[in-house]
């Protein structure tokens, strides 16, 4: 029961004896400087880019923006589509 326990536990990666050696502090050393430089905090937030639907999209459906604004703008368009038709004939 012992030795099958004894696999769960991790080893000491950061002991004394282990830091003191050479080898293992310059390792060491370069895992801390990497972490380190690495940047603090929230990630910042994407841009949409360029895409028109893409800006469309994060302005009137995504996030805390969502609205109704979109269910509008279809019917106007559909509505547009329709007189254009009418005066066509």
């Amino acid at each position: 029961m012992a030795s099958a326990l004894k696999n769960l536990i991790p080893p000491k990666i950061a002991s004394a004896q282990a830091l003191s050696s050479s080898s293992t502090a310059a390792r060491m050393q370069r895992v801390v400087e990497f972490y380190s430089k690495l940047p603090k905090g929230p990630a910042p937030k994407a841009s949409p880019g360029l895409n028109p639907f893409a800006r469309y999209k994060a302005r009137y459906i995504d996030g805390e923006n969502a609205s109704g604004a979109p269910l509008f703008h279809a019917m106007l368009g559909l509505f547009l589509i329709g007189q254009e038709e009418r005066v066509r004939e």
